[in-house]
C-alpha cells in the first residue's frame, strides 16, 4: 500500500461553495492552513495536514503535465441491519463486518477528461481515513448499475473482481491505492470498499468537505512511456522460527532499507513462519519481527502455511494483502513495475497450464503490459539445491517469459542464488529473466548439492535480505546480510525488456 504524503489543504468558501485550493506544480507548497469549515459533531475530522493531488494541466496536443484528478460523483454506504435505508447523504463511509452484520461503502467516478490520444499509466483511489483498522480492507468493482440516492443492502449490485487491498489504513491519513487495473479510459469507475474486519474502517465520503475520495489519473499523452518515482521492494523467504534469532537479524535489515527513505514494500518469499504456519506461530515468532513492518508487506505464501488447512492462518494474518484466499495469487503495481504473486503450492491451487492460476496470470500480464514486471512466488523452478529444476513451476515461469518479465524472487531453498538472464529451458539469454533465490529470512541455511546451470553466483554462510530498486526502465539490485555475520554482498544493475 502505497501512503500518500500528507502536506497541505485549504477549504475555500466562496459563494457558499465548498471547494479545495489545490497546489499546482511538481513541488506542493510548505505551509498549512486549518480548515475553516468544520464536520459535524459526531464525524471525525482530519488533521489540517491533510492534501489532496495538484491538478491537471493539458496541452493543446493532448500531453499531460500534472495529474487527472476527479472527485466521487456518488458514494453512499450500506448496512445489513438497514436493509432499505439510504445513506448516500452521510459524511462518512461506514465499513465493518462484526459477526452477521455487515457494512460496505460504494464509490463512484465519472471519467471523463482522457484526451483521446492518451494512455493511462496509473490510477490511484484517494480516501482518507476517519477510523482505520490493522486488518486493513479490500477494493473490489461493482458489478452492476446503482445511485447513491436509492441504493440500500437491499438494492446493491453484487461486488464484483477484487482490485487491490487496503492495507492496514491509519486514522488521520490519506491512503493511495492503485486501481490501474480497473481504469480503462472514460465512462464509470465504480468501487467497493469492505473489510473482515470487526473494528471497522470510516472514510470520509464525498460530503465531507474536508477530503472526499478521488481518483487521481496519470497519463503518458500521445502514447509516451509513462514517468515513476523509485521505489524499492525488499524481503526474502523461509523467515521466522521462535528457535532462531536470524528473523530478529533480517528484520533489522528491513529497518535499514525503510529507514533510508524511499518508497518501500516489504515482499515475504513464503514459508513466513515455522515449523507451521499456525496463528500462534504468526502471533510468538513472526508478529515481533517482521510483523512491524506488516503494513507495507505483499506476501507470498509458502508451504508452511498449507500445514493448517487452506493456509487459514496466514490469510487471516496478512488479510487482504495475501489476496483472496481460496486463490493466494494476486498482482499490484510499484515504482513504475507490475508485480505479480504467485502461489507454488501447485498440489493446492495448481500451477499447470491451463489451470485457474495460469490462466489469471496470463491475462493479467496482457492486462498490465507495463515495460518492467516482476513477480514472486516460494517454490523456484531453478536450484542448486536440487542441482536442476523444480518442473511443476515451468508454466508458470513460461508465461512470465513470454511477456517479458524482467525478474522473479523466489524462497523454500535456504540460501541465496542469482542466475544469468536465462529462458525456461535455463539457456543464457540476453532478453531472459533474473531468477533471484532468497530463502534467507532467519529459519535455517542449507547446502548447495551442486551448481544449477547457469546459476551466476551462490551464498549460503549468513541470512540476508534482496533489495530491489525499481525505476522506469531499469532495477539495481543488493543482497544484504545480517549485521555481525560473514560479512557478503551482491550488486548489479538491469535493463527492462
Amino acid at each position: 500500500m502505497i501512503m500518500y504524503a500528507l502536506i497541505a489543504v485549504v477549504v475555500l468558501l466562496l459563494g457558499g461553495i465548498v471547494g479545495f485550493v489545490l497546489a499546482s506544480g511538481d513541488t506542493p507548497p510548505t505551509t498549512t492552513t486549518t480548515p475553516t469549515t468544520t464536520l459535524p459533531p459526531t464525524t471525525t475530522t482530519l488533521p489540517p495536514t491533510t492534501t489532496v493531488p495538484p491538478p491537471t494541466t493539458t496541452t493543446s496536443s493532448g500531453s499531460v503535465e500534472g495529474d487527472i484528478v476527479l472527485t466521487a460523483v456518488e458514494d453512499t454506504w450500506l448496512d445489513s441491519d438497514e436493509l432499505v435505508t439510504p445513506m448516500g447523504t452521510s459524511p462518512i463511509l461506514e465499513t465493518e463486518q462484526d459477526g452477521t452484520d455487515s457494512k460496505q461503502a460504494l464509490i463512484g467516478f465519472e471519467v471523463t477528461d482522457i484526451p483521446e490520444e492518451a494512455t493511462i499509466a496509473s490510477a490511484a483511489l484517494h480516501l482518507a481515513v476517519l477510523d482505520g483498522s490493522e486488518q486493513g480492507g479490500l477494493i473490489s468493482l461493482v458489478d452492476g448499475p446503482w445511485t447513491e440516492a436509492e441504493t440500500t443492502w437491499a438494492s446493491a449490485p453484487p461486488i464484483g473482481a477484487q482490485v487491490a487491498p487496503l492495507v492496514a489504513p491509519i486514522n488521520g491519513t490519506v491512503v493511495e491505492v492503485d486501481v490501474t487495473r480497473a481504469v480503462t479510459g472514460n465512462g464509470r469507475a465504480d468501487f467497493y470498499v469492505t473489510t473482515e474486519s470487526e473494528d471497522g474502517i470510516d472514510i470520509a465520503s464525498r460530503e465531507n468537505p474536508q477530503a472526499p475520495p478521488t481518483l487521481v489519473i496519470t497519463l503518458a499523452g500521445g502514447g509516451e512511456p509513462p514517468t515513476a518515482e523509485e521505489a524499492v521492494l525488499v524481503g526474502a523467504g523461509d523467515i521466522a522460527a521462535c528457535d532462531s534469532e536470524g528473523d530478529e537479524a533480517t528484520a533489522a535489515l528491513l529497518d535499514e532499507v525503510v529507514a533510508r527513505g524511499a518508497q518501500t514494500t516489504v515482499f515475504t518469499a513464503g514459508d513466513n513462519a515455522y515449523e507451521v504456519g499456525s496463528a500462534a506461530n504468526f502471533a510468538d515468532c513472526y508478529e515481533p519481527s517482521w510483523g512491524r513492518h506488516k503494513g507495507i508487506t505483499r506476501p507470498a505464501v509458502g508451504s508452511r502455511e498449507y500445514r493448517t488447512a487452506g493456509a487459514a492462518p496466514y490469510f487471516e494474518y496478512f488479510g487482504p494483502a495475501a489476496g483472496d484466499p481460496a486463490e493466494g495469487w494476486y498482482s499490484y503495481n510499484l515504482g513504475g513495475w507490475h508485480a505479480v504473486v504467485i502461489n507454488s503450492n501447485c498440489t493446492e491451487v495448481g500451477c499447470e497450464a491451463g489451470s485457474a492460476q495460469e490462466d489469471w496470470l496470463r491475462e493479467d500480464l496482457a492486462a498490465h503490459s507495463t515495460a518492467c514486471t516482476l513477480g514472486y512466488w516460494h517454490q523456484p523452478l531453478f536450484s542448486s539445491r536440487s542441482g536442476g529444476t523444480n518442473p511443476e513451476m515451468l508454466p508458470i515461469f513460461e508465461a512470465f517469459y513470454e511477456a517479458d518479465a524482467d525478474v522473479v524472487i523466489n524462497g523454500n531453498d535456504h540460501f541465496y542464488e542469482r542466475f544469468l538472464p536465462q529462458d525456461p529451458a535455463g539457456e543464457e539469454e540476453d532478453d531472459g529473466i533474473v531468477q533471484f533465490t532468497a530463502g534467507t529470512g532467519g529459519r535455517s541455511l542449507d547446502d548447495f548439492e551442486g551448481p544449477s546451470p547457469n546459476s551466476g553466483l551462490r551464498f549460503n554462510e549468513a541470512f540476508g535480505v534482496l533489495a530491489l530498486t525499481l525505476y522506469p526502465g531499469g532495477f539495481d539490485w543488493e543482497f544484504l546480510t545480517a549485521p555481525g555475520s560473514t560479512q557478503f554482498t551482491d550488486t548489479g544493475s538491469g535493463i527492462c525488456h
